[in-house]
């Protein structure tokens, strides 16, 4: 677009074979010399520092596991009455 500051241009949109007209005025854009900066930007990249430590973090979540997988032992074993016991080996000798 050549347009000018302080020109009004007119356009259209059309849906459906229908044409709605507006017109627009040009303004002029003015930057301010706040927003210009003269140095050249780092190219160093700076992380966020973290704020939990991961460390933590994943001691939290290895011990909820294990706190979830004891749980749910217990309940099989004292409320449902699984009898966690190994099973006899059985060899090829019995079988044959």
């Amino acid at each position: 677009d050549t347009s000018a500051p302080g020109t009004d241009i007119e356009g259209y949109i059309e849906v459906d074979g229908r044409k709605a007209f507006f017109k627009y005025n040009v303004e002029e854009f003015v930057v301010s010399p706040d927003v210009v900066k003269k140095e050249a930007p780092s190219t160093k990249v700076t992380l966020l520092a973290p704020k939990f430590p991961t460390f933590w973090l994943v001691t939290i979540i290895v011990a909820s596991v294990i706190v979830v997988l004891v749980a749910l032992w217990a309940m099989l074993k004292f409320v449902f009455k699984v009898d966690f016991k190994r099973k006899k080996r059985v060899s090829l000798d019995d079988i044959f």
